[in-house]
């Protein structure tokens, strides 16, 4: 999520810019519901973490502005952080969802370093999966990790329920999902969320 402009917004997509690319245009979703207007910039000059997977999901798969807007409204409602424009970067004004989010994302990272080879995730709560996020290499992942977990860690502090699903229907999920064959794999990842390849090799995959 970036914050400026006229609106505070989220990146619809992954993307590599090779050097010297110039400039590119990206797609993007409004998070900031009410506001047309600048503030103290007309430039994106900030970056607010990632969103919540729930709005990730929404862009992923559903694209659609007015789904968007709906979940910002869900998400800030539960953490009391309502305001004028409607912006999802208003969590940051609750004490508890940052407390919540300082001690959840400290248990992890300290848990990812006995994992150095580490390419991905899948989180979960109560009995569902709520998503999984794989990069091409430990490089990449390593880079992306602390951001892409604080999207799960918004959902879990929103919607989050004590772990109860088995390991089996994690490992039976993983196992569709890993499939060796391409097309078969490509359809699977399409249908549960989306990837991104680049020169036809896959660099990010995120499913729900």
């Amino acid at each position: 999520v970036v914050k400026g402009g006229k609106q505070d917004r989220v990146l619809a997509q992954d993307m590599i810019l090779p050097p010297k690319s110039g400039k590119v245009d990206i797609s993007v979703f409004c998070v900031e519901k009410n506001r047309w207007s600048y503030n103290d910039s007309k430039s994106f000059n900030k970056y607010f973490s990632v969103s919540s997977n729930s709005i990730r999901k929404t862009v992923i798969q559903e694209q659609d502005q007015s789904a968007v807007w709906e979940e910002v409204g869900k998400t800030v409602k539960k953490n009391k952080t309502e305001t004028n424009t409607g912006t999802y970067t208003s969590l940051i004004n609750s004490k508890e969802y940052n407390e919540q989010l300082d001690e959840y994302s400290a248990f992890f990272m300290n848990a990812f370093k006995s994992i150095p080879n580490c390419i991905g995730f899948v989180g979960v709560s109560g009995d569902e999966i709520i998503g999984c996020d794989i990069f091409a290499t430990a490089d990449l992942f390593s880079k992306q990790k602390e951001t892409i977990l604080k999207g799960y860690i918004t959902e879990a502090v929103i919607n989050g329920e004590e772990v109860k699903i088995k390991y089996s229907e994690v490992e039976k999920y993983m196992k569709e999902l890993l499939t060796d064959q391409e097309e078969k794999q490509d359809n699977v990842i399409n249908e549960k969320g989306g990837q991104y390849k680049h020169k036809n090799k896959k660099i990010h995959i995120t499913t729900f």
